[in-house]
């Protein structure tokens, strides 16, 4: 298996799609003086049982993404995301978040702030561990659970379809709107 990593910062107004039998790692920036327009992962891949690790944005809290549109594949004969997507700075999507029904872990382990309406479709565990803004909609249809430790913040409809497992109550879902509990 192949790993694609890009050591230091990723910058451009334009995208990038990317391919690889192993792992796909932003290892610093991404988007930090420009924002990228569009990230796509075609395939990718882990290779550390332990981890589980396809895709990684940031080495560390500190560091940003920033991009127009993050776009995770559907698995088909051509296209294949397995293992866990984890972005570990403060990432920032202003136009599209697109997930698919393929199965993969979602981990959020900073502040995100999705400025387009989005919906969770994966087949795993969609996670939240910082402050959380949703400036349109928010529908989690993930097949696995919603895990929030941080604050959620949202200005349009919340809509959760998934068991969810608050971890620490001390830390509030704040939405604007009313917040709905769909039955399944």
């Amino acid at each position: 298996m192949v790993d694609i990593a890009f050591q230091n910062d990723v910058n451009g107004l334009g995208g990038i799609s990317l391919d690889t039998t192993g792992r796909v790692l932003f290892l610093g920036n991404v988007g930090l003086l420009s924002p990228l327009s569009s990230i796509e992962i075609v395939n990718a891949n882990y290779t550390n049982p332990l981890d589980l690790v396809a895709v990684q944005f940031n080495s560390s809290a500190s560091q940003v993404t920033n991009a127009n549109k993050i776009i995770l594949p559907e698995s088909t004969g051509s296209s294949n995301l397995n293992g866990r997507v984890i972005f570990n700075g403060s990432t920032n999507i202003s136009n599209a978040f697109t997930t698919t029904r393929s199965y993969y872990d979602i981990f959020f382990n900073s502040n995100v702030t999705f400025s387009t309406n989005t919906n969770f479709l994966n087949g795993g565990k969609v996670k939240f561990s910082g402050t959380t803004n949703f400036t349109g909609s928010a529908t989690f249809n993930n097949s696995g659970t919603l895990e929030a430790s941080g604050i959620i913040v949202s200005a349009g409809s919340l809509i959760v379809q998934r068991p969810l497992a608050i971890t620490n109550k001390n830390l509030p879902i704040i939405p604007l709107l009313p917040l709905y509990q769909a039955t399944p």
